[in-house]
């Protein structure tokens, strides 16, 4: 009820906050039910959960440092990998994340 007060508003913050609930009302029912119909890959260079963690903690300061811990790397050998991957440093992988959700911010 909170999200639709909130949603409805006009308020700029009021909508980050109902879009942040939102957020963390999906990860939470996702991880309570949900469930893989693909294996998980254990490997070091699966970098799949790179954009839903960063669309969850979209607002928090992450470094290199938590991101390599996070996949087992080194913070060096996780930006190689992490160019590799996508093109793009991780930094500038999360600034583009963030500018594309404060368009849809601005647009929604």
């Amino acid at each position: 009820m909170k999200i639709i007060c909130l949603r409805q508003s006009s308020d700029t913050l009021g909508l980050l906050e109902a879009q942040n609930l939102g957020n963390e009302l999906i990860y939470s029912l996702m991880k309570k039910y949900g469930k893989s119909t693909q294996p998980i890959q254990k490997g070091p260079e699966d970098f799949n959960w790179i954009t839903p963690y960063f669309s969850f903690h979209i607002s928090e300061n992450i470094t290199i440092e938590d991101m390599a811990k996070r996949a087992r790397l080194s913070p060096s050998r996780f930006s190689v990998l992490f160019r590799k991957h996508s093109g793009m440093s991780p930094y500038q992988y999360l600034l583009q994340l963030r500018i594309q959700h404060a368009e849809e911010l601005l647009f929604f």
